[in-house]
């Protein structure tokens, strides 16, 4: 199905600690869907073993397109965490922005990824979701950097396929992408398994 947000704007996401488990972003799970025009404002996101996403948590075979999230995302233990998406596979995400920060937190040593527009596009394995025209302006990082929280971060995605004309702001002059301890830190990407380009 489709959900058109007209760029109409939801101001106030929460959720409430650390506990949360599951799908956690204003969609939980979205399957050969069509999201866009949706602008998520002045919110927080947090959980333990989830998938987090400012706008999707999880989505599969989807499109994301023309949306917006400003506000802060705290990715407990395992999984992946996106400003944007959480987790994606066979997806598009076009001209999206995020805002604010997203960090990695608890000394777990987990197969983590963060990222500012996407967190993890699948695996080693499945080289399937594309990111383009999508930029960056938040702080992403290990937020406790004592023991290695976090194995891929990046600016635009932890881990993805493809990513062609993003950008990384760096409005507040400080580093934007920061980590001690993740095994694959990149300003733009963490890892890339095909290309990335512009």
């Amino acid at each position: 199905g489709t959900f058109d947000g007209l760029n109409h704007t939801v101001r106030g996401v929460y959720t409430s600690g650390e506990t949360q488990s599951g799908y956690v972003g204003f969609f939980g799970f979205v399957y050969q869907a069509i999201v866009k025009n949706l602008i998520v404002t002045d919110s927080y996101l947090s959980g333990n073993n989830n998938y987090l996403g400012g706008i999707v948590a999880h989505a599969t075979s989807s499109e994301i397109t023309n949306c917006s999230y400003n506000g802060t995302i705290v990715q407990g233990l395992l999984y992946a965490a996106g400003g944007i998406v959480g987790y994606s596979s066979s997806c598009t995400i076009d001209n999206c922005h995020f805002s604010g920060a997203i960090r990695c937190k608890s000394g777990s040593d987990g197969a983590d990824y963060i990222g500012g527009i996407l967190g993890n596009g699948g695996d080693l394995t499945l080289d399937n979701t594309d990111i383009k025209n999508c930029t960056v302006d938040a702080d992403v990082e290990d937020a406790d950097t004592s023991t290695r929280t976090c194995d891929f971060i990046g600016g635009i995605a932890g881990y993805c396929y493809n990513v062609n004309n993003c950008f990384v702001k760096n409005s507040s002059g400080n580093d934007r992408v920061s980590s001690l301890s993740a095994k694959y830190v990149g300003g733009i990407v963490g890892y890339a398994k095909n290309a990335v380009t512009n």
